[in-house]
């Protein structure tokens, strides 16, 4: 069994996301970032901000007890 695994990366007007993931039978994993910036309507109206996550799957053997 070979690992699969997924890169993706979406860039919008005000933010973007990366992601990569993958993973066998046996296990999966997930990482990614988004990044958001949004312009108010006045001028020290904004913000800014960066989220990130990391998921990691793991099945059980048939020896799991």
């Amino acid at each position: 069994m070979g690992a699969s695994w997924l890169l993706r990366f979406h860039q919008g007007a005000h933010g973007g996301v990366i992601g990569i993931g993958g993973g066998q039978q046996a296990y999966n994993y997930y990482a990614g970032l988004t990044f958001d910036k949004d312009d108010g309507i006045e001028p020290t109206n904004s913000a800014q901000r960066i989220t990130g996550t990391v998921n990691l799957g793991i099945t059980p053997g048939t020896t799991y007890d």
